[in-house]
């Protein structure tokens, strides 16, 4: 039997040529696909993100309902006229984180807290019991942040409850970890003139000075321009936002790892001041920092992950996401209660 002369030989795989052709195919639809599924979950995640202010906001209305007034940021010292105070001693433990726990269905861990220790750790609420309050906060050493409200997703130090120098908030635990939704003060000086409020500004420097309320009853508007005072009771009432809920800053978004007292339960220096300008090209994020409080200037503004834009919520728990270059000066009078400036609405 003779042979085929002329065979047709069969090919198996691909040649080297094909092969790389088809490899820098995928690249370019990788590269064309990866920024449109990276958009997309953060497009997610900062949607979490407002959901979650929104319910921190709607807590503090239901605060309202139940208390007749907003939660005080911290009442670590309270000054009169809420109650007479003039000594301005402390007084308690507790903080706005704390006071929304029963209204974030955190009835269990409010209830082993003893409000009334300055020490913050007898925690003897309840006859018979006998336990830190930083232990009720965060029994598991080291375990997952229990105040998950509190944490936007968009933030990498979310969870993890450090900050830049990797130490934690609060008690030494990451489970305490630190407040990306916190209230708002208002325009002021935190400690002093922030370096985005020039000096013939008086729409971002309120008031002269932080300890402002230690010789002006606290409703004063240059004493607390807005809904929160940063270290005295003060527990604003709706009647107080003379310019409108809508056109009243409540709570501001922001990033606790680049400032110690961001912490969840933390009593001091609670809240952020419009008189810095939101993710600020001041921040200063060198982590031997972070704890200093030379940097009060320059990190206690809104900040946050979101390219380009913030999470806010006025005080009727609305939630905005806004562009970081909103005019500084409207971005001030939404943060006051009661300049009736007309310019202090939302762009």
């Amino acid at each position: 039997m003779m042979k085929n002369p002329n065979p047709v030989c069969k090919r198996y795989g691909f040649t080297l040529i094909e092969l790389l052709v088809v490899i820098a195919i995928i690249g370019v639809l990788v590269g064309l696909l990866l920024p449109a599924v990276q958009q997309a979950r953060e497009a997610a995640r900062r949607s979490s993100c407002g959901n979650k202010m929104k319910q921190n906001a709607l807590a503090m209305h239901t605060y309202a309902d139940a208390n007749k007034s907003l939660p005080t940021a911290t009442d670590r010292k309270k000054a009169y006229p809420f109650p007479p105070n003039p000594n301005h001693v402390n007084a308690g433990w507790s903080t706005f984180t704390v006071h929304l726990m029963p209204f974030l269905e955190l009835s269990s861990v409010f209830d082993k807290l003893d409000l009334g220790t300055v020490s913050q750790t007898s925690g003897t609420k309840q006859s018979g019991q006998s336990v830190s309050n930083w232990t009720a906060l965060a029994p598991a050493n080291q375990a997952p942040p229990m105040y998950k409200d509190q944490l936007c997703p968009s933030n990498p130090y979310a969870m993890s409850g450090q900050m830049l120098d990797e130490s934690y908030h609060g008690n030494n635990n990451k489970r305490h970890g630190g407040r990306h939704y916190d209230v708002c003060l208002g325009p002021s000086g935190f400690p002093s003139r922030p370096p985005d409020c020039a000096q013939n500004n008086s729409y971002c420097n309120a008031h002269p000075n932080w300890w402002y309320a230690n010789n002006k009853p606290v409703t004063d508007r240059k004493s607390t321009p807005g809904i929160f005072n940063w270290a005295f009771d003060f527990p604003c009432t709706f009647e107080y936002v003379t310019d409108g809920l809508s056109n009243t800053f409540l709570m501001l978004e922001r990033r606790p790892e680049i400032a110690v007292w961001a912490g969840m339960y933390r009593q001091e220096q609670l809240g952020v001041t419009t008189g810095i300008r939101p993710n600020s090209s001041t921040i200063n994020e060198d982590p031997t920092m972070i704890k200093n409080n030379s940097v009060r200037t320059t990190n206690s503004g809104a900040s946050s992950y979101h390219p380009n834009v913030f999470a806010a919520s006025t005080a009727d728990a609305a939630v905005h996401f806004l562009s970081d270059t909103v005019d500084f000066e409207v971005y001030n009078y939404l943060g006051g209660r009661n300049d009736g400036n007309i310019k202090g609405r939302l762009p």
